[in-house]
């Protein structure tokens, strides 16, 4: 049953993009970067997460917390809380 739902949303949407983000930690910080913006604004505070301070744990544990609040405004509303 879900095969043929698969496949019928593929004949009508065609084939997918593969995701551009394989590492499940980084698909959690990709989904955490923002609240409840667009994609574009995700895509762009998460590209400025990996280039700025790293997608590590450690990296992310060991960001002063003046670059995390820069990135952490890119991501909507409560940026202090979210950092």
């Amino acid at each position: 049953m879900l095969g043929k739902l698969l496949s019928k949303l593929e004949v009508h949407y065609g084939t997918p993009d593969p995701p551009s983000i394989s590492d499940p930690f980084e698909l959690v910080l990709f989904e955490n970067v923002v609240y409840l913006l667009s994609d574009e604004k995700r895509e762009a505070a998460f590209r400025a997460l990996k280039k700025n301070i790293g997608t590590s744990p450690v990296k992310i544990l060991s960001a002063p917390h003046d670059k995390l609040y820069q990135i952490a405004k890119l991501g909507g509303m409560l940026p202090e809380a979210r950092v």
